[in-house]
């Protein structure tokens, strides 16, 4: 718990993404940090969804490989299982150099085995993705995230790119949500108070299904 509580110390957004997790999209927390419930709880306004809302896949995305990184490391630190996807190159299970090619391939293939399982309702375990826009979105002629029931944004990277892979995968799985009779997934953007992000997301129009919320630093 000692390093999950230096991590939440030091970022409003991921108060609120572990807030969403728990208290929203019904994941468990392993025995030893269900302390920081509590804290969490504290710190955010937002309440319990009737729990036949309760979210089965839930997808995280961040643009900067660093976020990326201290995500998994959070969510490791907490006992929430999840499969990070990264760009080729720099996968934990990539030990020895490869040709780029080869790793490409590589890592498309494990891309599409990750997001197989994720899509899979036999996959229990497979509810959580943590990744990039940028690697799972695009003409690349492969799975998306079309059974994900709640995508989470922690950061943004502005320049336009980000934002049309996001809708691109977020239209993806609307269609193939509606078509089998589902609920649009929920896009929750978590934005920080008092700075530029804020100014132009939230006096943006947003649709029914995405929310803002606005977190202190």
């Amino acid at each position: 718990a000692g390093v999950a509580r230096r991590i939440l110390s030091g970022s409003g957004k991921l108060r609120q993404l572990l807030s969403i997790l728990v208290s929203e999209c019904g994941l468990e927390l392993a025995e030893e940090t269900k302390s920081l419930i509590d804290e969490v709880e504290m710190a955010s306004s937002n309440g319990k969804l009737p729990a036949n809302d309760v979210t089965k896949k839930i997808v995280i995305l961040a643009v900067l490989p660093e976020v990326v990184l201290l995500v998994s490391m959070l969510l490791k630190s907490i006992g929430i299982n999840h499969e990070m996807i990264v760009e080729p190159g720099t996968s934990e299970h990539c030990a020895t150099p490869v040709l780029e090619t080869e790793s490409t391939a590589l890592s498309w293939a494990g891309t599409q085995l990750a997001l197989s399982k994720f899509n899979s309702p036999a996959h229990t375990n497979a509810r959580v993705i943590l990744t990039s826009p940028v690697f799972i979105a695009g003409d690349h002629g492969g799975l998306g995230i079309e059974n994900a029931d709640t995508v989470v944004c922690v950061d943004e990277d502005w320049s336009g790119r980000g934002e049309l892979l996001l809708q691109s995968l977020i239209l993806r799985c609307r269609f193939h949500r509606e078509c089998s009779g589902r609920a649009p997934p929920r896009l929750i953007r978590l934005v920080a108070k008092e700075s530029c992000e804020s100014i132009l997301r939230m006096i943006s129009p947003k649709c029914s299904s995405t929310r803002s919320r606005e977190v202190g630093q």
